[in-house]
């Protein structure tokens, strides 16, 4: 353990847990796509190539963004690469917060921006050795990409957060309807208790 500090000390410890950070959240944009397909599925009637179309299309993206990064870091500056690459991917985010029904063509095009996030490694993986001396590159290089663990919160945690969000919306709109019927609803005040709304 003392070496393994030891190691850490000898570089930029704060370059090597951005590049990390950047590498899992990278990897959890990317794959968003994966466990939210049911979801998606479901809500836009999707055919099954459509949805594994859908899958793929950040798959195919990051693909052809990596070798672009790859090159780029050569000439540019890496901090800004990474800036530009987690812009790019955080826009699907910001765009379907907005009050509209996302489609499946918006979608796909979102799905472009995500692809940005899973070239993210191009950019993490050099410039964190770039901080580290020789001698511990493979630790380094282990560290940083560890980041790809945001695949897996992807798998974890997002079926569970929409399944949960399935629920509550599913009893609002039963708790609505059940108050609409009884006009107990007056003057904007919803009578529904808890209990009740367990026992439709």
């Amino acid at each position: 353990m003392k070496n393994i500090m030891a190691s850490l000390r000898s570089g930029d410890w704060k370059a090597l847990l951005a590049c990390f950070l950047y590498f899992d959240t990278g990897f959890t944009a990317w794959v968003m796509f994966g466990p939210l397909a049911p979801f998606i599925s479901k809500q836009l009637s999707l055919s099954p190539s459509q949805s594994g179309f859908l899958v793929a299309v950040p798959v195919l993206v990051a693909s052809i963004v990596r070798v672009t990064f790859g090159n780029l870091f050569q000439s540019a500056d890496g901090r800004r690469l990474a800036l530009l690459g987690i812009s790019l991917s955080a826009i699907p985010a910001f765009v379907l917060l907005l009050p509209i029904e996302p489609t499946y063509t918006l979608l796909l095009v979102l799905g472009s921006f995500l692809g940005v996030g899973g070239a993210s490694f191009a950019i993490a993986l050099p410039m964190a050795g770039s901080s580290y001396p020789p001698r511990v590159q493979g630790l380094v290089l282990g560290l940083a990409a560890a980041g790809n663990i945001g695949a897996v919160v992807d798998g974890f945690l997002f079926p569970r957060v929409f399944s949960g969000t399935e629920r509550v919306a599913s009893s609002c709109c039963r708790c609505s309807a059940r108050c609409w019927r009884s006009r107990s609803c007056r003057a904007g005040t919803w009578l529904c208790s808890p209990s009740a709304i367990r026992g439709w």
